[in-house]
């Protein structure tokens, strides 16, 4: 937690539970990754323990899941559309290569 991240880091998921004794040090670590520069979601479950996903069947745990879910479908997305740009790119399928760089660096 204290060294020095890098510039360039990936979108980042944490959740944290409400009673887990590692909370703080995951909001913390979230701080310092969006100072960092990094696009991050921070899941706080209220009124949760550690391993309170286990009861699978629980609002909670099933809104939580589904929270996981939808954050890696928009990353694999985003590498889906980043993989089709460049291979527009190479076959010539993109006549302005400088726009299609600047949307592929956006993600």
């Amino acid at each position: 937690m204290h060294n020095i991240l890098s510039q360039n880091m990936p979108a980042t998921y944490i959740e944290t539970a409400e009673y887990d004794c590692l909370h703080d040090e995951g909001v913390l670590y979230g701080k310092r990754l969006r100072e960092a520069g990094a696009n991050v979601t921070i899941n706080e479950t209220r009124g949760t323990i550690h391993g309170y996903d286990s009861a699978l069947h629980t609002g909670i745990a099933i809104r939580s899941i589904k929270k996981r879910i939808l954050f890696l479908r928009r990353g694999f997305s985003a590498y889906t559309d980043v993989k089709r740009s460049e291979q527009q790119l190479k076959s010539g399928q993109v006549k302005n290569a400088s726009a299609a760089l600047t949307e592929m660096k956006k993600v």
